[in-house]
This record gives C-alpha cells, structure tokens and sequence, in this order.
C-alpha cells in the first residue's frame, strides 16, 4: 500500500490555524523543542536528547504534567494500538516477534537540577510527570530528555523497511492542557493527534546512504544538497557514490515555526523533485516531492499538482503561511 505523508502540514495550515491571509493567534500551551538524534541502521535505534521549554499560559497552577510516548504503543500486544489492529483483524503486530516492535529505552527526564518520576498509566504510551515545584500562569519550565527509540517494523505510521525509516511520533510530547484538564488518549493506527504548537530546531545525524525528507525549512546547508539531487534529476545512488569515505555520515539541520509535529523520513532510494510557488503578497513556497523509483511515473508531475493546490487552496481559504511544502511517498 502507498502512503501519502505530507510534511508542510497542510491541515493545521489552514485548519488549525484558522482562515484568512494572518494565521489566528494560537491559544493555549506552547512547547518549544531542539532535538539532537542519532540513527543507528544496524540496531534500527534512534539516540536523541531533546530539550524543550514548556510555556504555561493557563490560569491554573500545575503540579504536574503528562507526557504522550506514542512509540511505546509498539512495544507490545497490550496497547490500545495493539487492540485497534486486532478489532479490525489486522494479525501482523499480535504475531510479530520482540525485535520486530518498539518503543522508548533509557528515558530520562531532568529538570533544573532534578530527575522527575515518569509514572505510566494504564497505557503505556501515557506518562505522568510529578513536577518538584509548582509552575504558576505564565512560567517556562525547561525539560532535558534524553531517550533511546527503538524503531519498529512498518506495521503504522512509525517504521522501518530494509531501505527506508518513517519517523513520525518519534518524540516525547506534552499532552494538550485545556480547560483546567489533560487531555490524553493512546496511540491510534486510525485518527490524529491533538498537540500544542510551538518551534522546533531539530539536527539528525544519520548514514550517508540516505536521503531525508522532513517537517520545517531546511539549512542552506541541507537545502543545497537537496537541491543538487533534485536538479540533475539522478537517483541518489548517484549522490552516495561521489561521497569521499569521511562522509560516511551527514547531518540533517531542520527548523519549523508554529507548528505542532515534526516528521522525519529517511530513503536509500529517495528521487527528489522541486519548484518554486509564488503566492499572493510576493512570498514563494518551496514545494518538494520525494518519491521512489517504484512510483517515479506517478509522481512525474508531483510539485505542479501540489504547487496547484497551494494556489488554490490558499485563494480559497487562506493564504498558506509556511516556507515550504513537501509530499513524500512512504
């Protein structure tokens, strides 16, 4: 089955965002991230430490906070996740082996000096934070996690094949306070997921071998590598190949405003595609494509079908506020 991902998040563009040529301003909580990852494609794990700062804008006071680890619904047949596929007859994850699944190893969470508790709910993917002072209306409570992901098979929109990671879900997040309330729920293979907006700077140390295809604006850096495997139009093979031995690995730097999840997506085999969208007021989007030789003939016209729609959509609803836009085949 072919997957569509799109990594300019459309949706919360114009959905969550709200109509008209100025996003709404955003209520709530806003969470800040910078993540430093590592991918190991020989043990399929992913090393990471993430800080990220907690704006508290709610007029209640907190002593708490829960945490959505949405990787740990692969971590067995117990889940709500595991339950979901079962429901529907999906046999593959209740009969998969332990080193076919996954989920979070070695968590730490540390904060102005202390280790706070992680205390896990009936779901596993759902933990509480017992914070060690109070966090008052308007307080930034800056958290260090450091945790080790072990990436599962492709059974859902986290994975692995042999030439290819998705990496979606792949890091703690706060669950949404709202209302005097946490609003919290499990994993699920069918549905979305109710986050709190914010920033992210995100750096990805991963095997020169593939290529990454991810949420936000890439640096110069990364944007000039894309850009010169898009233009001569050759397979990424092609790229590899003139790698000198030292560049056995590469990083991949990412930022992303004002939004609410971040994606990242490796391929061995990622052919990439790119044109420029110019909007109404002057501004032009990047628009990506990244697709596989499997599907090269469906996705010959991909950034002017996707480039068409932003034009329409943004003359229809509202003008898209993001830097760029991506479609990736996964």
């Amino acid at each position: 089955m072919m997957r569509l991902f799109f990594t300019g998040l459309w949706v919360c563009c114009w959905m969550g965002l709200g109509y008209g040529q100025t996003p709404a301003p955003i209520q709530g909580q806003k969470v800040h991230y910078e993540i430093e990852a590592r991918l190991d494609t020989q043990n399929h794990t992913l090393t990471a430490q993430m800080k990220m700062e907690y704006i508290h804008r709610a007029p209640d006071t907190l002593s708490e906070l829960y945490l959505h680890l949405w990787a740990n619904a692969y971590q067995n047949r117990n889940s709500a996740f595991a339950q979901e596929l079962l429901n529907r007859n999906e046999t593959h994850f209740h009969f998969s082996s332990a080193n076919e699944r996954g989920g979070y190893r070695e968590l730490d969470v540390q904060t102005e000096g202390h280790t706070l508790p992680i205390e896990y709910t009936a779901e596993p993917d759902i933990a509480r934070l017992p914070l060690h002072r109070r966090l008052s209306p308007g307080d930034t409570l800056t958290l260090i996690i450091s945790y080790r992901l072990r990436i599962p098979l492709s059974f859902s929109r986290l994975g692995r094949t042999a030439d290819s990671y998705q990496l979606t879900q792949w890091y703690p997040k706060p669950a949404v306070y709202q209302d005097g309330e946490w609003i919290t729920f499990p994993y699920a293979d069918q549905g979305e997921f109710y986050s709190e907006f914010g920033r992210f700077e995100v750096e990805l140390d991963a095997p020169a071998d593939f290529l990454v295809a991810a949420t936000g604006q890439p640096d110069p850096a990364v944007e000039k590598r894309l850009a010169t495997v898009a233009q001569s139009q050759q397979y990424y093979a092609a790229y590899r190949d003139s790698l000198q031995p030292s560049e056995k690995r590469l990083i991949w730097t990412y930022q992303a405003e004002l939004v609410h999840d971040f994606a990242l997506f490796l391929d061995r085999n990622f052919r990439v595609d790119h044109e420029m969208q110019p909007l109404d007021g002057g501004r032009e989007v990047d628009v990506w494509a990244f697709y596989t030789p499997r599907q090269a003939k469906l996705w010959k016209n991909a950034t002017r079908y996707l480039a068409r729609a932003l034009v329409f959509f943004s003359d229809e609803i509202g003008t898209y506020p993001y830097p760029q836009f991506t479609a990736i085949e996964g």
